[in-house]
């Protein structure tokens, strides 16, 4: 799911490559892991050498109790760690994810 919104939006170019391993990633990168622990935290990171796309994707409450529909909180990072941007996702059934800022 995080996968797929993240090409939606070119978060990450599509050809970038998935990372699962944690020990593969730098280490700011294996510390946010540890700081976004909680059940409901996602994470992904995506390289095409030397950047890689690090996300974190959480529910937004709020946003989905004002929506009516699942809504996801979505946070990109970049290979040193450092904070890109924040942005909250939808997923409609007609037309697939959409950002709703």
């Amino acid at each position: 799911m995080l996968e797929s919104l993240s090409y939606r939006d070119e978060l990450a170019p599509p050809h970038a490559i998935r990372i699962s391993d944690s020990t593969n990633l730098p280490e700011p990168l294996r510390a946010l892991i540890l700081n976004h622990q909680e059940p409901e935290t996602a994470w992904l990171a995506l390289a095409d050498a030397p950047r890689i796309w690090f996300l974190t994707a959480s529910p937004s409450v709020a946003q989905s109790r004002e929506r009516q529909k699942p809504v996801l909180n979505v946070r990109l990072y970049n290979e040193r760690g450092l904070f890109l941007e924040a942005s909250h996702w939808v997923f409609t059934q007609a037309a697939g994810w959409q950002r709703c800022d």
